[in-house]
């Protein structure tokens, strides 16, 4: 028996399926190009989130940035696992302030549409769940360690309420 005979059923089946496997890739591709125009003409710009943030908010924001990159600098420096553990909590918590805001923002953002008299059937959230999963990401980083931590208690908590 050589190849040719062996696997002939395959090309056979191969070409009897392509116009349904073509159907369904064509299916699939027309789903994503919908769903995605459709998740994306929603999503708030930066000039509407900056539009409904106060000026104190403002000041936070900027104050909470430059702590997040000071932060990320001294996370690439060699020091030891607690005091790691302890750079990640406090990137943590800005992280998490980060999100709280945002989703306040998002849903001033929200209120403000629908006075215009645009309706979205909810709130976009795209704004601030980077954050919280930057924040998850910072709270895994010190369970990562597996150190008996002072705070791991909050640390636990912290990350408990990202996903409540």
């Amino acid at each position: 028996m050589n190849w040719g005979t062996m696997f002939s059923d395959l090309v056979l089946n191969a070409r009897v399926d392509r116009p349904r496997k073509l159907r369904a890739w064509a299916f699939l591709l027309f789903v994503s190009v919908v769903t995605t125009s459709v998740a994306y003409s929603s999503t708030y710009s930066t000039s509407e989130l900056r539009s409904v943030e106060t000026e104190q908010e403002v000041k936070i924001r900027e104050l909470r940035d430059a702590e997040v990159s000071e932060l990320r600098i001294a996370l690439g420096r060699r020091m030891g696992v607690h005091r790691l553990a302890d750079l990640y909590f406090r990137l943590a918590e800005l992280y998490m302030e980060a999100y709280h805001i945002g989703f306040l923002q998002e849903g001033r953002v929200h209120e403000k549409r629908i006075e215009k008299g645009i309706t979205d059937k909810f709130i976009d959230r795209t704004f601030s769940r980077p954050f919280l999963h930057s924040g998850v990401k910072a709270c895994q980083e010190i369970l990562g360690f597996k150190i008996q931590y002072s705070r791991m208690d909050q640390v636990y908590f912290s990350f408990m309420n990202f996903f409540h």
